[in-house]
């Protein structure tokens, strides 16, 4: 199972390039593209592929680590009902779940305000500081 045997000669080079670029390079670049403009078949019909990303889904399993999860009310890619369900899941699996409701925030604006309190959190965690959650 190897993505790469799934790509035609546009997606081996699309990600060559995707790994030598930044984030914000990569997702402009991304912008229009259909999975059939760089394969030769869609790895996501296959049956192996379909296992792995059912055992990917968020919220099957519980994180190992404690996690800062937090999502705004008016997000407009990502309704903040998944993100609120998301915590339910990993908090009824007893995770350690910091969680915070961004009462304003949608998507971009979400995740630039909240960049700075999530950074210090996760700072405080490689400082062997510990965490509550809030489930």
């Amino acid at each position: 199972m190897c993505i790469r045997d799934s790509l035609n000669d546009k997606g081996r080079s699309y990600v060559d390039f995707l790994k030598s670029h930044c984030v914000v390079v990569d997702v402009a670049a991304g912008l229009f593209k259909r999975i059939s403009d760089v394969t030769v078949r869609n790895p996501l019909y296959e049956s192996d592929w379909q296992h792995v990303v059912r055992q990917s889904t968020l919220g099957t399993h519980r994180p190992d680590r404690p996690v800062y999860l937090y999502h705004g009310v008016i997000d407009e890619l990502i309704p903040y009902a998944v993100g609120k369900q998301l915590r339910a899941d990993w908090c009824a699996k007893g995770a350690t779940v910091q969680w915070k409701s961004l009462p304003l925030g949608e998507h971009v604006l979400g995740v630039i305000g909240e960049s700075i309190p999530a950074a210090n959190w996760l700072a405080d965690r490689f400082a062997g500081r510990p965490t509550g959650g809030n489930c």
